[in-house]
């Protein structure tokens, strides 16, 4: 090293943002202090203050202003949708359909079918004597079916046209797509209750049924596709 050069200074480092797992970060007396005084070690984190977290960044936390209401919401995890798949046989959900024409002279609309399936089986699953309004159809088009499953089949083609900006009108959505290549959908902005039909390989249907937690409890939504599924398999079911 030449003569009068200064010497090297500590090689400067930047503490880490957080562990590469997403834990906070903080020694072992700020957590506990932390933990004592009620005091949300992730709000430093959304702060910006540097991990990791030491006592004396509990001050800054204690006088912080009070998070608005609208941090605090976007701080909070999304509830995670449920997702049930299942199985039924494709035949009997086109025989019925060819029964009903050569019985009534008129073939009920597909979308229209699904749609008072959906219905029996959700208020079964609900228990619930609520108007019921299913918004059904496929790529080319959906409609409004107001309580389908009471209507009966004949009443069927009496639906409104329906788009996907109407979608907080409908209780649930059925998107069939069992003439596409498609094997599934999750939609960015799904119905709080989505059933999707798709085609499932050698003359089977595969349902998909997802929807929020605060729409359906855990067996409210088994039961609903289960409901599904036995009236696909079984559309004496429905006319029963």
């Amino acid at each position: 090293q030449a003569a009068g050069a200064p010497l090297p200074g500590p090689a400067a480092t930047t503490p880490p943002a957080s562990a590469p797992d997403g834990r906070i970060l903080a020694s072992p007396k700020a957590r506990r202090l932390a933990r004592e005084r009620g005091l949300d070690l992730s709000r430093l984190v959304r702060m910006g203050v540097a991990q990791p977290f030491h006592v004396a960044d509990l001050e800054t936390l204690a006088n912080a202003p009070p998070e608005t209401e609208t941090e605090a919401v976007a701080a909070a995890p999304a509830a995670a949708r449920c997702e049930i798949t299942a199985t039924a046989p494709a035949a009997p959900l086109s025989d019925l359909i060819e029964w009903a024409r050569g019985d009534t002279g008129a073939a009920p609309p597909r979308a229209g079918v699904l749609a008072a399936f959906a219905a029996a089986a959700l208020r079964a699953a609900q228990d619930t004597g609520a108007p019921l309004v299913i918004r059904s159809g496929d790529l080319h088009g959906t409609a409004l079916y107001t309580d389908p499953d009471l209507a009966g089949f004949g009443a069927l083609t009496d639906a409104q046209t329906g788009d996907d900006d109407g979608e907080a009108a409908a209780t649930l959505s059925v998107r069939d797509l069992a003439a596409t290549p498609l094997t599934g959908a999750r939609l960015a902005q799904a119905a709080r209750i989505e059933l999707s039909v798709t085609a499932g390989g050698e003359d089977m249907l595969a349902l998909q049924l997802s929807c929020e937690p605060a729409a359906l409890s855990d067996g409210a939504a088994l039961a609903l596709l289960d409901g599904v599924a036995r009236r696909l398999a079984d559309p004496l079911r429905q006319l029963l």
